[in-house]
């Protein structure tokens, strides 16, 4: 068994989109998927290969954070990878430097308690590292963009009766009781978020389309759309960056 969980965060109204997520997670990480994927969020109980559902005993109209969390706290793992099923996980190219499991190696012995995949916000420069620290004040300093999380800290940053949305923004101010989040300075992990705002990535449309799953009905974004939505996160970041009120930026 690998010392980290992959816990997949989702909901009922997404749960036919979990064989996708897992297909792409067995091309990506193989045999190391072998007791330790887990689904959360769910309210009925998700039967597909290498997956762990832990469904919640209520009513799916409860709050996002509620029934993430119950899920999570029954998690053997005192590591968690955490993301959501719209992320795609990808194969790395051959004579990739840093795998994951290189990756949560440095997570573990650096003692980090959130390492992103992702290098957006970029983290303050660490030199001889993979990764940086993100200062306290980061606009979305921790999000539902894949990363590594020890459980106790998760738990710490996500209370009940929140939104999606408000996690992101909450666990963020939360998380500076921490100064050991950091992000990764590159992709090193190849990835799509395939979904957003109930539309497919032009990218995760190449994708679901040359491996030939189904769409389910989801549009795909113009490049108009992408670019605007590429933009709006960039200038949030910008704004943020030079002290520009949050409350203007919705945060």
């Amino acid at each position: 068994m690998t010392q980290f969980a992959i816990v997949i965060c989702s909901s009922d109204a997404r749960a036919d989109f979990i064989p996708i997520t897992l297909d792409y997670l067995r091309n990506a990480f193989g045999e190391m998927l072998i007791g330790c994927v887990y689904l959360v969020g769910t309210t009925g109980q998700n039967q597909h290969l290498d997956l762990i559902s832990l469904a919640f005993d209520g009513a799916n109209t409860e709050p996002w954070s509620t029934r993430i969390r119950d899920g999570i706290e029954r998690v053997k793992h005192d590591n968690i990878l955490l993301i959501t099923e719209d992320i795609l996980f990808v194969p790395q190219e051959p004579n990739t430097r840093h795998s994951i499991k290189d990756i949560f190696t440095v997570f573990k012995n650096d003692k980090l308690d959130v390492l992103r995949l992702d290098n957006f916000p970029p983290p303050i420069r660490n030199r001889g590292k993979i990764y940086g620290f993100l200062a306290e004040d980061t606009i979305y300093r921790v999000s539902l963009q894949p990363s590594f999380w020890k459980k106790n800290f998760l738990l710490s940053c996500m209370e009940s009766n929140e939104t999606i949305w408000d996690f992101e923004i909450l666990a963020s101010q939360r998380s500076v009781a921490s100064a050991n989040v950091a992000a990764l300075k590159s992709r090193l992990i190849p990835y799509e978020e395939v979904i957003t705002r109930g539309q497919l990535s032009r990218a995760g449309h190449r994708l679901l389309t040359a491996s030939g799953h189904d769409q389910h009905g989801l549009p795909t974004r113009t490049v108009c759309e992408e670019t605007r939505i590429s933009l709006q996160k960039w200038l949030t970041f910008i704004l943020a960056s030079l002290r520009f009120p949050r409350r203007l930026l919705g945060y």
